[in-house]
């Protein structure tokens, strides 16, 4: 289960890999449609539409400006200013930040709200081995009137796994088959022309490959196992324009019969079928005229702070792939020694982090709301920690000191 969570957060840089390889002059859109299976049941398969949404949706390029859609957030990146624009499109509202910062402060988000790991499992994580193997497999195929050629690239990871566990260790193969446009086709097509010239200095501005071990942080060694895999799949700088990806995780008899006991609708599984497939397929490439008004932000949408979209941004992005945003059991001592040592560190907005992750999920925990009032008032916001105060108080038949009220 811990490698089919590697696999959901390499989606998590989708966006990044998007956007890196646009071009910078020219007026070009590129729409992907994307489809996911997996093999575990998901609930009302929202895990398997937030997947589909992070791998489809239009991108669009004009005067160094690049405009992508995915799910309700739009991505818009300006490469002059190096400025990136963030929209909430179902709430309504927007960030602005460097593009620079992006990756460290959604990296931030994300260990905040994810699970806290085992000394255990850090352990076996850091002691991953991969095997890449790539090679083009000489077939081709036309996609949207384009020459397409395509190239398979094979990923082998080991994972052993920590003492007393049922298996001694854990295997994962990824078999990844991208078909890109031709070398000839960047100068017959204008849009594949401008994506070619463009994408070597889009990869090098963007690193996503940097970016990409910022964010996942959290997973000890996983940026080094999934590095070899970044950097031969974009050492091609031409469209991408299908990619088909399985993944393999072998499942023991006991886990089978655990996932038909989940989903008995769904039938005996098997044991050599793909945990998981992804597939992406280029249905328009157009170099027709973009609109200059997409890289604006509409009227009506409220500006907020960029920890607050991010940390919005996250929680609803993980709540929607299935991944609860707690601390695990017998975490929380932890979490409030690494909090209490932000605050004496004055790193309030670290601390308050990890006081309201614990709340989701001990609301009641006094000791917590304390803290984080505390540390409220650290951070100049009076009114919430009054309100935490008054709540607590209220709960316990008082009123807070000096909030005038009586009972």
């Amino acid at each position: 289960m811990k490698l089919r969570t590697l696999g959901q957060s390499l989606l998590w840089t989708v966006p990044l890999w998007i956007c890196a390889a646009v071009p910078l002059c020219a007026d070009v859109t590129v729409r992907y449609e994307s489809d996911t299976k997996t093999t575990a049941p998901m609930p009302s398969g929202k895990a398997e539409n937030a997947l589909r949404d992070r791998m489809s949706g239009p991108t669009r390029m004009k005067n160094g400006k690049s405009w992508t859609n995915v799910g309700q957030w739009t991505y818009i990146i300006d490469y002059t200013t190096q400025q990136l624009t963030l929209l909430d499109n179902e709430h309504r509202t927007f960030t602005k930040l460097p593009q620079a910062e992006f990756s460290d402060k959604l990296g931030e988000r994300m260990s905040a709200l994810m699970p806290r790991m085992p000394d255990a499992v850090k352990k076996s994580m850091e002691g991953m081995k991969t095997s890449v193997q790539s090679k083009k497999t000489g077939r081709t195929d036309t996609i949207q009137g384009i020459q397409a050629e395509e190239r398979e690239v094979e990923m082998t990871v080991e994972m052993p796994m920590p003492a007393g566990a049922p298996e001694a260790g854990m295997n994962m193969r990824m078999v990844i088959r991208i078909w890109t446009a031709s070398p000839q086709e960047a100068l017959r097509n204008q849009a594949v022309r401008e994506f070619t010239g463009y994408s070597i200095y889009a990869n090098q501005f963007m690193n996503p490959l940097g970016q990409m071990q910022k964010m996942m942080g959290n997973f000890p060694g996983f940026a080094e196992t999934f590095k070899p895999l970044y950097t031969e799949m974009s050492q091609n700088n031409a469209m991408m324009l299908r990619l088909r990806m399985a993944m393999y995780t072998p499942m023991s008899a006991a886990m089978r019969k655990m996932l038909v006991e989940l989903n008995p609708a769904g039938g005996p599984i098997d044991p050599d079928a793909p945990t998981m497939q992804i597939t992406s397929e280029a249905v328009e490439v157009s170099s027709a005229p973009v609109e200059e008004s997409i890289f604006q932000v509409p009227a009506g949408y409220q500006a907020v702070p960029a920890d607050d979209f991010l940390k919005s941004m996250v929680a609803e992005q993980m709540a929607g792939m299935g991944v609860e945003g707690k601390p695990a059991a017998g975490s929380v001592d932890q979490l409030l020694d690494e909090a209490r040592s932000f605050d004496r560190n004055k790193e309030f907005g670290k601390a308050e982090e990890i006081y309201r992750t614990i709340l989701k999920s001990d609301p009641s925990n006094i000791l917590v709301k304390g803290l984080l009032a505390h540390t409220l008032f650290q951070e100049d916001k009076g009114d919430e920690a009054m309100k935490i105060i008054n709540s607590v108080a209220e709960s316990n038949g008082a009123s807070a000191p000096g909030n005038g009220r009586q009972r």
